[in-house]
C-alpha cells in the first residue's frame, strides 16, 4: 500500500533502514510461501508484516523479510485490511498508551483526516478517557470526522481557526499534541497549545522538516517536544505486545476500517503516488499483484 511514510522514504526524510536502491513499501500483507528452518510455523500463512532493516520493500510481488516482522492475521480480518493493519492502527494505540501513562485526558491531532486520525477516533471513542480536537485542512473533511465520530473538528484554512482553538483549548485543556506536519503548520500550534503542554512529532508531511518555535514556549511556556517513531517504540517488548494485541482485536472487530480509495499494479506505482499525493485524505491506495 502507499503511505505518507513511503512518500516521506522516496523523498529521503524517513530513515527506513534501506539503501536508496530499494524496493519502496514499508508495510504489506500476504502468504508466507517458504521460509528458514527457524520459521517454518509460518508457511502457508496469511501475514502482515513490516520491512525490516536491510530487508526489500513491499512494492514487489514477493518480499523477502525476518520471520520477527510477520503478524498472522486471523480469518476475520482480509487481505485489504491486513496490507493496512500495522503502521496506522499500531500509532493509534501508541497515542492511547502514552495518554494513560502520562494521564493526558485531552490532546490534539493535526492532518486528523487520514485512516490514523479516524482510527485514532475511533478507539478513543471507545474508550472513552481521551477527547481530541481534530485539526483538517479542507472544509468537506469536517464534515467527514464529524460523520466518524469526532466531536471537535477545525479547519485551519478557515480566517479565524486560531480563536476557535484557544476557545476549545481553554475549555478541554489539552496537555498533548501530536504532530505528523511539523513546518509552519505544526510550529503554530505549539504556539497556541496551553503552558506545560508535551508536543509528540511523529512525521513532517508540512512544508519543512523542522519546527520554528519561540524561546518562550520552552523557557515559559515549559512545552516539551518529543520524538515518537513507532519502530523505536516497538522494540519494548510489553508495549509492542499490548499495542498489537489491541490493534488486531480493533481491526477484527471493525473498529479500525482503513477506506480504501483505489488499487493499482505494482507496474503503475507513479501513478498511484501522484493519485494518493493529490487525494491521501480520500483513503489508502493498494499496490498489488497482476496486471
Amino acid at each position: 500500500r502507499s503511505s505518507d511514510l513511503d512518500v516521506m522514504w522516496l523523498k529521503g526524510v524517513y530513515p527506513a533502514g534501506k539503501d536508496k536502491v530499494a524496493f519502496a513499501g514499508l508495510e504489506g500483507a500476504g502468504v508466507v510461501i517458504a521460509t528458514g528452518p527457524d520459521a517454518t510455523g509460518f508457511k502457508g500463512k496469511r501475514v502482515s508484516f513490516f520491512v525490516g532493516s536491510g530487508d526489500q520493500g513491499t512494492w514487489a510481488d514477493y518480499a523477502v523479510v525476518k520471520a520477527s516482522v510477520l503478524i498472522p492475521l486471523p480469518d476475520a480480518i482480509d487481505d485489504e485490511q491486513g496490507a493496512t493493519a500495522l503502521v496506522n492502527p499500531l500509532t493509534a494505540e501508541l497515542f492511547l498508551v502514552e495518554c494513560e501513562k502520562a494521564g493526558h485526558k485531552a490532546i490534539v491531532h493535526n492532518a486528523a483526516a487520514g485512516a490514523l486520525g479516524q482510527q485514532l477516533i475511533a478507539a478513543a471513542k471507545k474508550g472513552g478517557k481521551v477527547k481530541i480536537i481534530n485539526l483538517v485542512r479542507r472544509a468537506e473533511n469536517v464534515a467527514t470526522l464529524k460523520d466518524k465520530g469526532a466531536e471537535y473538528v477545525i479547519d485551519t484554512t478557515v480566517d479565524g481557526w486560531e480563536d476557535e482553538f484557544s476557545k476549545l483549548a481553554k475549555e478541554l485543556k489539552p496537555s498533548a499534541y501530536f504532530d505528523p506536519v511539523a513546518g509552519s503548520a505544526g510550529s503554530k500550534v505549539i504556539h497556541l497549545m496551553p503552558e506545560g503542554s508535551t508536543i509528540y512529532t511523529y512525521g513532517g508531511l508540512g512544508d519543512a522538516p523542522s519546527y520554528n518555535i519561540s524561546l518562550g514556549d520552552i523557557l515559559f511556556q515549559y512545552k516539551t517536544i518529543r520524538g515518537m517513531w513507532l519502530s523505536r517504540e516497538l522494540k519494548n517488548p510489553e508495549l509492542a505486545k499490548q499495542v498489537i494485541t489491541n490493534a488486531l482485536t480493533n481491526l477484527a472487530s471493525k473498529t479500525y476500517q482503513t477506506t480504501i480509495y483505489k488499487k493499482y499494479p505494482f507496474a503503475q506505482f507513479e501513478e498511484a503516488l501522484k493519485d494518493y499525493e493529490a487525494n491521501a485524505s480520500k483513503g489508502k491506495i493498494l499496490l498489488v499483484p497482476g496486471n
